[in-house]
């Protein structure tokens, strides 16, 4: 699997995303995903060609599920064309970061910190 990596607006998201995923994904329930990319036009990207959505914006949708709503809300706080990541030597160099004698967790800082609640977890791009 390929590791990417994007600068991401964490404080914006967490003011204005994070609760509205979390509750969509506890109750598998996409109405108030809909809503904010609806009321966000012109901010969000397409997670799959990086433009920005316009009115015909559900029709790039495959499921239409909680977690692809969410992979296009997120959007908001990144750009999907500016991609940093380590790509696929993610897994070695976790391993190696692994090894050393620190008290840093090594899957957080190369994974980072999951978005989740008892019931559910965001899964970006599905992986």
């Amino acid at each position: 699997m390929e590791h990417k990596s994007f600068l991401f607006d964490t404080k914006g998201f967490e003011l204005e995303l994070c609760e509205i995923v979390i509750a969509s994904g506890d109750k598998d329930e996409p109405r108030l995903l809909i809503q904010y990319i609806v009321n966000n036009i012109g901010k969000i990207r397409s997670p799959y060609t990086g433009e920005f959505l316009d009115e015909d914006w559900e029709d790039e949708l495959e499921l239409g599920s909680v977690q692809e709503l969410a992979d296009f809300a997120l959007t908001k706080f990144y750009s999907p064309e500016e991609e940093f990541g380590l790509s696929y030597s993610w897994d070695s160099l976790l391993e190696a970061l692994k090894q050393l004698p620190t008290t840093i967790n090594p899957e957080y800082w190369v994974l980072g910190h999951p978005v989740e609640s008892e019931k559910f977890r965001l899964d970006p791009g599905g992986m």
